[in-house]
């Protein structure tokens, strides 16, 4: 009894203290309670994510951060516990069912906390972190292929497939700590791909580069299912896109991502934003 009381005070704490007077009025905003332009308390787990994978670099190379799994975690849950410090008043679906599984059993491990999928599993709060980890891989590889070779390195398909390989590795088991999703798997992979085909675009004119992206976006979006050439052919306004029910605007990856790579293919290289 005493076990299941203090079960539920923790969670009453975490779950509804910063939205104690939000979800007391009607029509609110999810994210009401926090002040305007703050990050929502997503955002402020890839802040958390970065703070930990600098502050306490590799000892054998300070270029690579030192990333693990467990320790990450236990800020995690820490962060999750002390709602005073992200003042969000919506908490994803996925982060409540991490908790109850952490409080309810806490002689779990807490990689195996992530709770099954629901419909709001598969969302942006669960590819943000996903440019962190990869910057994080990205560089000590790109460092390891100059040191190997002694040269500048040429960014050949073999190597953006490899360093594609690594980074999705490493992004995937990360997300799945806390998502434990396939649909979101997928479009974090392809995500992964272009972040990375991207970034290592060789040099070329400002014009040959605008192709080479819009050409990678293009290919992502129809692994995703999208042919964002042909939907910019159209001529329809961005709001009839966004909330004319052809993508969607909420968090669903199956309507955030598609959405913002469309976006992004039609104003590469526009200089007006």
């Amino acid at each position: 009894m005493e076990k299941n009381c203090l079960f539920g005070f923790k969670l009453r704490c975490a779950f509804f203290w910063p939205g104690r007077i939000n979800w007391a009025t009607p029509y609110r905003h999810y994210h009401a309670g926090l002040p305007a332009g703050s990050n929502t308390m997503n955002l402020q787990l890839v802040q958390m994510l970065m703070n930990f994978l600098t502050a306490a670099p590799n000892s054998k190379d300070d270029r690579m951060p030192q990333y693990n799994a467990t320790e990450f975690l236990a800020k995690y849950v820490e962060f999750l516990q002390n709602p005073t410090q992200h003042g969000d008043s919506y908490i994803e679906g996925f982060h409540r069912q991490f908790l109850v599984n952490h409080l309810k059993h806490p002689e779990k491990p807490l990689t195996e906390c992530a709770g099954v999928e629901h419909h709001d599993t598969a969302s942006s709060g669960g590819i943000v972190q996903t440019p962190v980890l990869l910057f994080a891989s990205l560089v000590p590889q790109l460092l390891q292929a100059v040191e190997s070779n002694d040269t500048v390195v040429t960014v050949s398909p073999d190597l953006v497939t490899s360093i594609s390989s690594v980074t999705a590795a490493l992004t995937s088991s990360h997300v799945r700590l806390t998502h434990d999703s396939e649909q979101l798997q997928r479009h974090i992979r392809i995500f992964t791909d272009l972040l990375v085909s991207t970034i290592l675009l060789p040099q070329k004119s400002p014009s040959a580069s605008l192709i080479a992206f819009r050409t990678n976006v293009q290919a992502a979006g129809q692994h995703l299912g999208w042919d964002f050439k042909a939907l910019v052919a159209l001529g329809l306004s961005d709001e009839h896109v966004a909330f004319g029910g052809i993508m969607g605007p909420a968090c669903y990856v199956g309507d955030s991502l598609p959405l913002a790579l469309y976006l992004s293919y039609k104003y590469a290289g526009d200089t007006g934003w």
